[in-house]
């Protein structure tokens, strides 16, 4: 009787923690005008007009609302600007999307960069099908970034690449709620661990939530694995729905963030990796064991070359893990979820570590 008031306790406190999420009314063609006006800068209207072949304002026009500007003028200007658009839309995408036209097949490169095509709101994906049929000429820059909006955080996440979004009035808001929800994760790296264990199929299977589940499969001691819930609620990022916790929008991928505050997290999530890793297999838990765990890890004295090519691979190891983790969501989208597996992909210099050491080696 006592197991099970505390159980009932326990569903009351995640209840009360609950809140509701904002109904979001985004204008994107007010977004659209805004990131015009910031990347034109010090230059005029008319100057800018002129600099992109045309004898009239037409940038006054895009500014005013008269018409609006399409993806392809947009990234004339972001060019015109030394704003490379081409690297932020490839960037650590070697594989997959590199054979698409970032100007004309831009559509494409999002939908199935971010799985869009796979969504389950159904407005969502009558767009996201309109996108798709969408002819190059009318592809307006309005649209890539409601298209970029269909999963959470992606629209800022994307823009944080070449613009400072404090800076755009209509989602500095929306800004400051990524930047407060990636600072969580640097302060509670089992966020997305958490996370995960929510998605597996024996969560699913279960009638009512139970902390014991989600701990035995994180690792996570029960007032940690509490606190990362709690955090994970009041960003909307989860919700409390007949008994059990329901996840809501996308993960976590930050191979592509250059935020500082990330680096608390990759540290601990390395650290993490290197505490779970099984020093005696013959003492691991084999009914969980689902997958072993592998390390591959060389110490050497390298030349710039080899170091290069390293790097490379690296990148090429990363962009097939992303094909593999799309497959999962596609072609394997049946199979159960039961493997929670954190995947580290480093390599590091360590004198690029110790900069600081230089003056007082006399180098």
């Amino acid at each position: 009787d006592d197991d099970k008031s505390m159980v009932r306790f326990d569903m009351d406190f995640y209840r009360q923690t609950k809140l509701i999420s904002k109904a979001s009314n985004t204008n994107y063609d007010l977004i659209a005008k805004e990131l015009l006006v910031h990347i034109r800068g010090d230059l005029s209207q008319r100057s800018l007009s002129e600099k992109l072949g045309y004898s009239f304002n037409q940038v006054g026009k895009w500014e005013s609302g008269h018409s609006r500007i399409k993806w392809d003028h947009f990234c004339d200007i972001l060019e015109l600007q030394d704003i490379d658009i081409k690297n932020v839309v490839f960037e650590n995408f070697r594989d997959g999307f590199t054979q698409y036209d970032y100007r004309s097949e831009i559509f494409k490169i999002f939908i199935y960069k971010y799985s869009l095509h796979v969504l389950d709101d159904i407005d969502k994906a009558q767009f996201v099908k309109k996108c798709l049929r969408t002819k190059v000429h009318s592809c307006d820059l309005s649209d890539v970034l409601k298209l970029l909006d269909m999963r959470k955080n992606i629209l800022i996440y994307e823009l944080n690449h070449f613009i400072d979004c404090s800076e755009i009035h209509s989602i500095r808001h929306r800004h400051t709620d990524f930047l407060t929800r990636i600072k969580a994760v640097g302060e509670l790296p089992y966020i997305p661990l958490v996370r995960a264990c929510l998605l597996l199929k024996s969560y699913d299977d279960l009638d009512e939530h139970d902390d014991k589940l989600i701990a035995l499969h994180s690792g996570l001691s029960i007032p940690d694995l509490r606190m990362c819930l709690i955090e994970m609620q009041n960003h909307d990022e989860i919700k409390f729905v007949d008994n059990k916790f329901k996840v809501i929008g996308p993960g976590y991928s930050f191979s592509r963030s250059n935020l500082k505050v990330l680096r608390e997290f990759n540290k601990k999530i390395i650290e993490l990796a290197a505490l779970k890793y099984p020093l005696d297999p013959a003492t691991w838990d084999s009914t969980y064991n689902r997958n072993l765990c592998r390390s591959s890890i060389y110490v050497e004295a390298i030349s710039d070359k080899a170091s290069i090519e390293i790097s490379d691979l690296l990148g090429e190891v990363h962009g097939k893990i992303q094909e593999i983790l799309k497959k999962d969501q596609n072609q394997y989208k049946d199979e159960p979820k039961e493997n929670i597996q954190l995947i580290v992909n480093l390599s590091q210099s360590t004198a690029w570590l110790n900069q600081s050491m230089k003056d007082d080696l006399g180098l």
